[in-house]
């Protein structure tokens, strides 16, 4: 088959993100774009949960963690250890020092 090839070309222009382009050519010319990453519309990063709203749940799920890491110091287990403080370390990031649970007033 002659005239047949297909090419993969990183293409970018001034503001706008990169773009892959897949040119297949034929005797008829035919383009496929595919743009990355495909959003429709900027999500935030973090999104709350509208179950931890009341102070009180997030109080006793970081609680949770908090115990779960003195159980796991307590056991010496270095691989759970880092799992439990980085799901302490996670929930109080979120729940009470990143502002994604202010009073709404």
């Amino acid at each position: 088959m002659t005239g047949f090839g297909a090419v993969l070309v990183r293409h970018s222009t001034a503001g706008e993100q990169a773009a892959w382009r897949l040119a297949i050519t034929t005797k008829k010319h035919y383009m496929l774009s595919f743009r990355e990453p495909y959003c429709p519309a900027p999500m935030p990063l973090v999104q709350s949960h509208p179950w931890f709203q009341p102070l009180h749940r997030r109080v006793i799920v970081a609680a949770i963690c908090v115990g779960w890491l003195t159980f796991e110091l307590i056991q010496n287990e270095p691989l759970w250890i880092m799992l439990s403080g980085a799901a302490t370390g996670y929930a109080a990031w979120d729940f009470f020092l990143s502002g994604n649970y202010r009073r709404q007033t």
